[in-house]
């Protein structure tokens, strides 16, 4: 049978006596059609275009007789030729043989390869690519290492084009053999062939692995994921995927010098990494993997035996930094719970990973979730930590809350942000860097001026030196199991531009103040809560200045300097809870003063009523040990 300017079929044909010379095109036009055409070892030779809504297959089996096989070619020399359809496309060997024009031959739809993929039919001068166009793969069925040939840029381009869109190349793999992938781009206005190479182990089930090469994407031409610390790195990733044996073994991947191939500095790529998941998707993050970097033939490459279960994903070499994790909080949770991280930066995404949280020292986290410090993700801290960077919070409108309890952080970067909250546990509070005490070690510590700091822990604390010198609020919650375990000491003076907040254990401002910077803010004192005044200070002007003071029933506070007032502020509503003086110095009541408690004068204090004064009005009882009660005043005892 001869064929003119093409061959177009509708139903079925089995002819396997038909031999085919030199086709334009051929169109496979029903759901149903099916074309098997070949006898062995004839060629069939196109020079247009493949269209298959049906069955195309050069490399069928017929029931009770040898496989049938044959060549197919593509000989185009002015257009690109194009394979397409939504029907099955399989071949026998499917040969490059362009005669010019751009040397391409795409396929838009999935194509097989029985046998051999030759991508230069005999000697062939020309260009030869066979480009895979969106979501379109080529899968070379044979596992020899022989089933793809012919591959490479030395003077033309011979390869299988891939792009950040397209398919893959897939190939069968078989123990104990070297397997090249023919793979590159076309980028920067031109061919780049970037080649991967799989070496395999001696052990394992057979099975497919897919690659495709894209040049990087965004502004700096780079992989969408890399961390903000990347400053050196190639301009395109490799993609593996379609991982179906469990053979290790090892990955080379060459990549190129020329413009617009490499970021920053070549001599500092200094590690492999492995993104998930594929495609610069959200979501996925970066591990570092075993290899070597061999900068004077422009490849890098995996350990010996790396297991096939690490294929997958998106690989590329650049500085170390560029491969940092980076967690965000997802919802209020202990740190080691993998529901409390993601790696989508809306903090709302799905987890990281089963088992996953950031427990490496180049991962970095932002904690946040929250707005202007409302309904923030509470990320309490269950063992010690060592990261690269802590991101309190990232904002007014990103706001976070980190628990530390009793554990550490440490590693590079705490960075604490405005009206985020920080809950302290240790007994040393926070200190200022060098200093390695307190719940936040690292090297780089930023405690915000406009941050919440709380006092949480379960015995005696100071402040510490990293607490700013002044605050959005401050706030004592201590859970000592009793009043001598379980205060917290200030070391300096602290202006408060919100709250003022004690609501269990004891706030001693030895003779320090906590003042309002702002003349807004409530100052409160819960009952069962305790503060401390020491010096020649008092209530008036250690916690002056606040919108509006509460002062619990059940709270205590003590004047235990040398000469103090017994004053209160004047918007204090309904007076004091309990009231102790003690230490030698004169407590002096110099307007009147109401303690809804008792008032208690221990070791040698003397407590002076003033003349005039009308009245020290005690609801509870006073009080006396080893000490005076002076009264030139009025002094009323019980309701």
């Amino acid at each position: 049978m001869q064929f003119g300017d093409g061959f177009s079929n509708a139903g079925q044909v089995f002819d396997y006596s038909m031999e085919f010379g030199s086709l334009h095109n051929i169109a496979v036009g029903a759901a149903d059609a099916s074309v098997h055409p070949l006898t062995p070892d004839s060629d069939l030779r196109i020079t247009g275009n493949l269209t298959n809504e049906g069955t195309f297959n050069s490399c069928q089996t017929r029931t009770g007789s040898a496989s049938i096989s044959a060549d197919f070619l593509f000989q185009g020399n002015t257009n690109d030729q194009i394979i397409s359809g939504g029907g099955t496309t399989s071949f026998w060997e499917l040969s490059m043989d362009r005669q010019g024009g751009g040397g391409v031959v795409e396929s838009q739809m999935d194509i097989f390869i029985c046998n051999l993929l030759d991508l230069r039919e005999a000697t062939n001068p020309n260009d030869q690519i066979l480009a895979l166009g969106t979501s379109a793969n080529a899968t070379v069925l044979n596992s020899a290492t022989t089933s793809v040939e012919d591959g490479t840029s030395t003077g033309v381009h011979r390869y299988v084009r891939t792009s950040v869109e397209s398919g893959r190349l897939i190939r069968t793999l078989t123990s104990s053999g070297v397997y090249t992938y023919p793979i590159g781009s076309f980028d920067n206005g031109g061919d780049q062939y970037t080649p991967a190479t799989f070496t395999a182990g001696a052990a394992g089930a057979d099975g497919t692995v897919g690659v495709r090469v894209s040049p990087g994407q965004g502004a700096s031409g780079a992989h969408l994921r890399l961390s903000g610390s990347a400053t050196d790195f190639t301009n395109r990733y490799w993609s593996i995927d379609d991982v179906t044996t469990t053979i290790a073994g090892q990955w080379q991947f060459d990549y190129l010098e020329g413009a617009g191939q490499i970021t920053g500095n070549e001599a500092d790529f200094g590690s492999i990494g492995r993104y998930r998941p594929i495609e610069e998707a959200a979501g996925g993050n970066w591990l570092t993997i075993n290899g070597t970097i061999t900068q004077a033939s422009n490849l890098f490459q995996t350990q010996m035996a790396l297991a096939a279960a690490d294929f997958e994903g998106d690989w590329l070499v650049a500085n170390f930094e560029a491969f940092r994790r980076l967690f965000y909080s997802r919802q209020t949770g202990d740190w080691t719970d993998p529901n409390s991280w993601t790696f989508d930066r809306s903090h709302i995404g799905p987890i990281a990973g089963a088992g996953l949280w950031p427990d490496d020292a180049q991962d970095s986290v932002v904690i946040g979730g929250g707005s202007f410090g409302l309904n923030d993700h509470v990320i309490s801290l269950d063992q010690d930590v060592a990261v690269q960077g802590v991101a309190l919070g990232t904002g007014d409108v990103n706001t976070g809350t980190l628990n530390t309890q009793y554990f550490t952080v440490s590693g590079q970067v705490f960075n604490m942000s405005t009206m985020s909250t920080i809950q302290i546990g240790s007994d040393r509070g926070i200190e200022l860097a060098p200093t390695s005490a307190g719940n936040i070690t690292t090297t780089y510590r930023i405690f915000s001026t406009e941050g919440n700091y709380t006092y949480n822990g379960t015995t005696n604390q100071v402040t510490g030196t990293g607490l700013p010198q002044t605050v959005a609020s401050l706030t004592v919650s201590n859970t000592g199991i009793n009043r001598n375990n379980n205060i917290v000491s200030m070391l300096f003076d602290v202006t408060v531009n919100n709250n003022l907040t004690i609501t269990r254990g004891t706030l001693d401002m030895v003779t320090y103040t906590a003042n309002s910077g702002t003349g807004a803010g409530q100052f409160a004192l819960q009952d069962g809560a305790w503060l401390k005044i020491g010096g020649t200070n008092n209530m008036d002007n250690a916690t002056a200045g606040y919108a509006g003071y509460f002062i619990g029933a059940a709270s205590t506070v003590e004047f235990y300097g040398g000469a103090q007032t017994i004053a209160i502020a004047p918007n204090a509503g309904l007076g004091y809870g309990n009231v102790i003086v003690r230490n030698p110095g004169i407590k002096q009541v110099l307007v009147p003063v109401i303690i809804r408690g008792d008032c208690s004068i221990f070791d040698n204090a003397e407590l002076y009523n003033a003349a005039g004064v009308d009245a020290l009005h005690v609801h509870g009882n006073v009080n006396l040990d080893a000490s005076t009660l002076n009264n030139e005043g009025h002094v009323i005892i019980g309701n």
